[in-house]
């Protein structure tokens, strides 16, 4: 009887272990629950060739897809998280009382700066402007920053975690833009010590408590555009909390379990209709309209803590566009756009130098005090369709890798001479090849528009401790 007990166990172990194989060859299909591009099947040859990573590939596809694996996840990490206090998934932080933090954000937390003072100081050029090309057209701009959770609810990370005797890198932003001329909503200050709470528990972002704080600064702003706005002030709305929200984090550490984090629902007042299908708030351009909506229209640049806002802003206002696109793409801005708000996550500041804004340049009057001093310049050139796009980066003799820079483009006819802001950042092939020299590079949309007819030839201008001109070769185009 007990060699038959064996063999059953035996027998029982080594179908259990072959259960993902059997159900994956008898066509089981696991749900995508956590959220992330899986391997794969890979092919055999690829160009003509045998594919010297095919073991590999097949066991990247296999790991990531055999049968019944999102179970077996959730109930490794749930053990885990139980006895250990531990997650088992390296994007998520377990913390105290159950809540559930993102790990990309720890650095933000314990003030590692991942931005260099340069960094910083470019951010805060590039917000100015667009700041200022927006003023030209008599439109504001409104800048902010949407906190990490562990921003607004340090309490709840584990104490393993300390966090440095320095500024964070959005402290020391937020330092830079009160010399600014920039229009800042403080979202960090708004959100902190309510009585209520404002994020999800097992998510990234803020629950719509959270989102209607942000909605009434906004309307506050709004306002200042157009004082006789008559919109609903949420804060004071009554809601009702429902078990409904599926929350990203859970998703990534229990992927089977199906965790619902409650959320605030109100009844939101306004319908309005997009101008195209929305798939999801994820959806890179959202256009809404709204006929009963208050007369304002708005141009709105975001990342995920805005797909709260939606129902609220939408319901509320005639016209807004939503955009997620990175870099911001100011050919969305119309002759109507009354105000701008530029919003992304407290963890995505570096995304502000991920390339130039698609922006027109604009002209100023300068004065220069050219030194002796030679300037290293490399550039490159392309037609647009509404003119040229000139970028590169120019290195003083004498400066460093740190210096802070405002670097400007000439324009030069035989007749003229005009000189146009450009933005600091790298683009194209410079992005690898000069990385270390980023402090020094430039980008401009030249709009034809906004010259004289004529052929013209470039050099920049570096201002720093003195003033600095190089000729960038072989750039020359015409204007019609």
């Amino acid at each position: 009887m007990e060699k038959v007990l064996q063999r059953i166990f035996i027998v029982f172990f080594f179908l259990l272990c072959a259960l993902p194989i059997i159900g994956l060859l008898l066509g089981y299909r696991n749900d995508n629950a956590e959220k992330r591009v899986l391997a794969k099947w890979p092919s055999f040859f690829v160009e003509g060739k045998i594919n010297q990573k095919y073991p590999s590939e097949i066991e990247e596809y296999l790991a990531d897809h055999f049968a019944f694996r999102p179970l077996m996840v959730t109930a490794d990490a749930k053990l885990k998280a139980s006895v250990f206090r531990e997650s088992t998934s390296e994007m998520v932080i377990i913390g105290k009382e159950g809540w559930l933090f993102f790990q990309p954000t720890l650095d933000d937390y314990q003030h590692v700066n991942k931005l260099s003072d340069n960094d910083l100081y470019r951010i805060n050029r590039i917000l100015e402007i667009q700041e200022e090309y927006l003023s030209r057209q008599g439109v504001r701009m409104v800048f902010m920053v949407a906190p990490n959770k562990s921003s607004i609810y340090p309490e709840y990370m584990p104490d393993r975690f300390v966090c440095l005797d320095s500024k964070s890198d959005y402290e020391r932003l937020r330092e830079k833009l009160e010399y600014s001329q920039i229009n800042v909503i403080n979202l960090h200050e708004a959100l902190s010590g309510r009585n209520v709470q404002v994020y999800h528990k097992f998510d990234t972002h803020w629950n719509n408590l959270g989102a209607t704080i942000c909605y009434g600064l906004m309307v506050e702003e709004m306002k200042k555009v157009n004082p006789s706005l008559n919109l609903v002030n949420y804060e004071s709305e009554p809601y009702v909390f429902e078990k409904n929200f599926d929350g990203d984090l859970s998703k990534m550490l229990y992927p089977s379990m199906g965790i619902l984090d409650d959320q605030a629902v109100f009844d939101i007042a306004g319908e309005f209709r997009t101008v195209r299908p929305m798939r999801s708030p994820e959806d890179l351009l959202i256009q809404t309209n709204n006929e009963s909506g208050q007369p304002i229209e708005v141009l709105m640049f975001r990342d995920s803590f805005a797909n709260a806002l939606i129902p609220f802003l939408s319901g509320s206002i005639n016209a807004i566009t939503y955009s997620r696109a990175v870099p911001y793409d100011y050919a969305l801005l119309t002759e109507e756009t009354d105000i701008v708000f530029v919003e992304i996550a407290e963890r995505n500041l570096s995304v502000l130098l991920q390339g130039p804004t698609n922006m027109p340049s604009y002209r100023v009057e300068r004065v220069f005090d050219i030194c002796d001093a030679t300037l290293e310049t490399k550039a490159m050139w392309m037609p647009t369709q509404e003119g040229v796009f000139i970028y590169g980066v120019a290195i003083p003799e004498s400066g460093d890798r740190e210096s802070n820079y405002e670097i400007y483009l000439r324009l030069h006819s035989d007749n003229e001479e005009f000189t146009f802001v450009t933005i600091p950042v790298l683009e194209g092939p410079y992005v690898q090849e000069e990385s270390l020299n980023a402090n020094a590079a430039f980008s401009a949309r030249i709009d034809f528009a906004t010259l004289p007819s004529g052929i013209y030839s470039a050099s920049v201008v570096v201002c720093g401790p003195q003033d600095y001109e190089g000729v960038l070769q072989d750039i020359q185009f015409e204007v019609p």
